[in-house]
């Protein structure tokens, strides 16, 4: 690692952000507050792009909804075909109380993949905007409003939290909201041939509610207020997972009629938003070692075998990185230099807390193994570069089958961090031994 302590000099970081990367850096204590809520991993991450779990009540909007109208929930489930239950699953005639919610069964579904257009950026609400997108809303959100090139705004993502300690807790609870024509898909709905869907009148708005997945644990409603388009989303995964009482239709009911009676977003406080430096540039290998914030954090030579692929270097309202990626058949180096966000100074971990980041205490799925408050480090854990050695590379590595039928197992590092500084490198390998890992790190 000599040279790297050598350029920190010449590396320009936001001052409040470098003051706390050197406060976690000093402070070895973990926060005193326990992680309380669980997360999934890879598989369904992948599936619901990468939210947390957690769980948050509010009050009962349908204090007038009956039994009689929709079901003691105030919701109904219609099948593709057009019959109706209600929540005890008793066959019923459609209710026309404005409160409830029908519930249209698809066939099948997909995660959506949304490419971002070129020179797309997104900055965070202030507390201003955010009461005017959202009035009246009573939840804790996390708001980014999302732009084109031009300036032009594309579309407000929220997602619902809760504070664990120092840490955001995200829930299932997401709103996505635009004006319309404009809102991008987050799950692609199959509905089959010639489905009947049917929408409900929720005080004069006509809402199209959805419910899927393998457990019917994923719920999804879709109107337009005022001329703006909404997408909200709640779940029942933690209660599938926890075999407790299920609430997501109730939920998905609730917030609908809540935004509703609120009234619609106005999205003129977003407007003419300061279009800030972006980068999004394809280099060469030669480029990305040129790069003068970064490059000199690349490895100076890879594994025999292993072929340079892509080098990526980003500057956006949220990240200034440099990613770097090789490949020998199935194997992959994924090596990621960047400036540390804030999420990444909390998975700081001292190299004696073998429990949060060795992946042998522990076995696959990592959900069922790891203790819930040693999940956000041994996802993602970083390293000071003082305390990093080859040692803690053998603790992130273990052999993996390569998916092949009658393949020699190989070794897979899980993703880990080192700070030098102010500077992140953060990496992910497989095919690629311990010892191989290290001297990548040296110079």
């Amino acid at each position: 690692m000599k040279g790297y302590k050598d350029y920190m000099d010449n590396i320009n970081v936001d001052p409040s952000l470098h003051e706390k990367i050197m406060s976690r850096a000093t402070n070895k204590t973990a926060p005193k507050k326990r992680i309380k809520y669980v997360y999934r991993f890879a598989g369904i991450a992948a599936c619901v792009a990468l939210l947390m779990f957690g769980i948050w009540a509010i009050p009962n909007l349908l204090n007038d909804t009956t039994p009689g109208n929709g079901g003691p929930n105030g919701y109904i489930i219609r099948d593709p075909n057009g019959h109706a239950q209600n929540g005890n699953g008793e066959a019923t005639d459609p209710p026309f109380d404005m409160h409830a919610l029908i519930f249209n069964e698809v066939e099948s579904f997909m995660s959506a993949s949304r490419i971002p257009p070129d020179g797309n950026f997104d900055y965070d609400l202030t507390d201003e905007q955010l009461g005017a997108v959202f009035p009246n809303l009573g939840l804790t959100l996390s708001v980014a409003a999302h732009y084109r090139s031009n300036g032009d705004l594309w579309f407000v993502a929220a997602s619902e939290y809760e504070w664990d300690g120092s840490r955001r807790n995200y829930t299932w609870t997401t709103i996505h909201l635009g004006n319309e024509d404009t809102l991008p898909e987050t799950t692609t709905l199959f509905h089959g041939d010639d489905p009947i869907i049917s929408a409900s009148d929720v005080h004069g708005v006509s809402v199209t509610a959805f419910v899927y997945g393998m457990d019917d644990e994923y719920f999804r409603a879709d109107f337009v207020l005022g001329g703006v388009a909404y997408r909200v989303e709640t779940s029942d995964i933690l209660a599938v997972i926890a075999g407790t009482e299920r609430s997501g239709m109730e939920r998905l009911t609730s917030l609908v009629n809540e935004i509703i009676l609120g009234g619609p977003a106005d999205l003129s406080t977003l407007e003419d938003p300061i279009i800030p430096e972006l980068r999004n540039d394809r280099l060469t290998l030669a480029e990305a070692r040129l790069d003068a914030d970064f490059g000199m954090f690349l490895p100076q030579h890879v594994p025999s075998g292993f072929t340079f692929e892509t080098a990526l270097r980003l500057v956006n309202t949220r990240d200034n990185s440099l990613f770097v990626h090789w490949s020998r058949g199935l194997d992959v180096i994924s090596w990621r230099v960047g400036t540390p966000l804030e999420s990444d100074l909390w998975n700081i971990v001292s190299a004696n807390d073998r429990e949060k980041f060795d992946v042998s205490l522990y076995s696959i799925p990592w959900f069922d193994s790891v203790p819930a408050e040693f999940r956000y480090y041994f996802q993602s854990p970083v390293f000071l570069a003082d305390e990093f050695t080859l040692d803690v590379i053998i603790a992130r590595t273990m052999l993996g089958g390569s998916g092949r039928s009658g393949a020699a197992p190989r070794p897979e590092t899980t993703q880990f961090g080192v700070l030098f500084g102010d500077v992140l490198v953060e990496v992910s390998m497989t095919g690629v031994s311990p010892e191989e890992v290290w001297e990548m790190f040296q110079r």
